[in-house]
Order: C-alpha cells, then sequence, then structure tokens
C-alpha cells in the first residue's frame, strides 16, 4: 500500500497512471482515496480520467459526484468527461432517473460532441434506467455511436417506454 500512495504522488505522469491502474483493481480505501482526489485537477487530462475512472466509476465515494458533473461539462479532456459521465451514472445506477438519461442522452445526441464522451453517455443512459447487459445493443464494450446505433431503441428508453427486464 506504502508503495502505491508514493506512486501516486510521483512527478512522472506514467508512474501516475500505472499506480491509479492499479488502483482500479482495489476496493475503496481512505488512504487511496486521500491520494486519489488530488489528481482530479491534475494537469494531464489522461489523468484526471483515471482518477475519476477509479473515485466515481469504480468505488462510487462520495463527494465526487459534483465534481464529476461539473467535469463531464467543462474539462478539456475528452476521456476526462466520459469518464465523468461514466461516474455521474455510477451514482444513479437503476434509478430510472429519466431527468437524467435525457440530459445524458443529450449529449450522445450532440453532432460536434467528442466520440468517447457521446458512446459514454449512451452508456450512462442504459446503466441509470437499469436496462439489463443483454439487452444493450450490441457490441455492448464500445457502443459505437459512429455505426448503427439504434437510436430509436435510445429513443424509447429515454422516453421511459421500455422497462428493464
Amino acid at each position: 500500500m506504502i508503495e502505491l500512495l508514493q506512486r501516486l504522488e510521483s512527478e512522472d505522469p506514467d508512474e501516475v497512471l500505472d499506480a491509479l491502474m492499479d488502483a482500479w483493481r482495489l476496493t475503496a480505501d481512505p488512504r487511496l482515496t486521500k491520494a486519489i482526489r488530488p489528481l482530479l485537477s491534475h494537469q494531464d487530462g489522461e489523468i484526471r480520467a483515471w482518477a475519476m475512472k477509479v473515485l466515481g466509476a469504480r468505488w462510487v465515494q462520495p463527494g465526487t459526484e459534483a465534481i464529476a458533473r461539473k467535469m463531464m461539462y467543462d474539462d478539456a479532456c475528452p476521456l476526462a468527461r466520459a469518464a465523468a459521465l461514466r461516474a455521474v451514472s455510477s451514482f444513479h445506477r437503476d434509478t430510472s432517473n429519466l431527468a437524467l438519461s435525457q440530459e445524458f442522452y443529450a449529449i450522445a445526441k450532440d453532432p460536434d460532441g467528442a466520440p468517447e464522451c457521446r458512446a459514454s453517455a449512451l452508456w450512462a443512459v442504459l446503466s441509470v434506467m437499469g436496462v439489463p447487459l443483454q439487452h444493450w445493443p450490441r457490441p455492448t464494450g464500445s457502443l459505437d455511436i459512429t455505426g448503427d446505433t439504434d437510436w430509436d431503441f435510445f429513443d424509447s428508453v429515454v422516453r421511459g417506454d421500455r422497462e428493464p427486464t
């Protein structure tokens, strides 16, 4: 644990990224949370993204949602915005929150949005609305918005017409 904490404070961005990826595999720990939280404002966007993935999406740490909601719109790095979208959805997983799903869907439908943000927004819609994984459009892993996205499916989900089964 001490070695991981030291790596999180390294001046070498690659070392910090490796440490964040290692932290991803662990369960939440107050010492790690304290070391990772400052990385949400790191100058490197990929580090901000991984910090958000760990604190928000993986560990769902209290106090992270407000930061994620700001980051999903304001961060300059598309990877960080995409991680923030998934983190916000983690706080609302399976809640069927239509307003939040519609907010995510607006991001997904924005033709000027970064592809990784748009794909994460679609993922977030399904997560919040509680759509079981087996009913997600294929390929599930990427939700490629540049390909053959079934917009009718997503339209029905955000209208609340499609019941999670």
